[in-house]
């Protein structure tokens, strides 16, 4: 019936409208926390594939995080990908927490503005306690994103337990 046809293509602008913003956290300049994993894209890769490599994968190569993010058993290293927005006139300094502390390696990249990754952090329970930016139980990392602007950020895991990447904006 029409009804039926437009509703379908209602539901399909939806869908074209959320693939769009996937991977985009808009920041609330007042929120404590915000809930990262639903915007998170992932891939996994080689063990020895570079991050400047990784940062020139095409979007749609990227897969969509499903919610909560758990992968299951996996050796292979996995990379994380998000965008922050920020909206307001001033910049905007949060914390990014990997709210899962069993994961062997971690290492967190900032996309600079010619797509270079910057290391940030290399962490993770394989490494010492002190390779952690803040002495926390879960990896938290310091991001700024620039007024009326945006900031890319990749995070590489791999671990021999479980695949869970958490992930909050505080």
């Amino acid at each position: 019936s029409r009804v039926t046809r437009r509703l379908l293509g209602l539901l399909l602008l939806w869908f074209v409208s959320l693939a769009g913003t996937a991977g985009i956290l808009t920041v609330e300049p007042d929120a404590s926390r915000q809930n990262l994993s639903d915007t998170v894209r992932y891939i996994s890769s080689d063990q020895n594939t570079p991050a400047r490599e990784v940062a020139s994968v095409p979007d749609e190569q990227w897969q969509t995080a499903p919610g909560e993010i758990n992968l299951g058993y996996t050796r292979a290293p996995h990379w994380f990908r998000f965008t922050l927005k920020n909206p307001s006139n001033q910049e905007l300094e949060r914390l990014v927490e990997l709210e899962y502390p069993l994961l062997d390696f971690v290492d967190f990249y900032r996309l600079t503005d010619n797509q270079s990754p910057e290391l940030i952090s290399s962490t993770g329970d394989h490494r010492p306690f002190n390779s952690r930016m803040y002495e926390h139980k879960h990896f938290v990392f310091p991001v700024e994103v620039p007024a009326n602007g945006e900031s890319t950020f990749l995070l590489r895991v791999q671990t021999g337990g479980a695949m869970q990447v958490p992930l909050n904006l505080w």
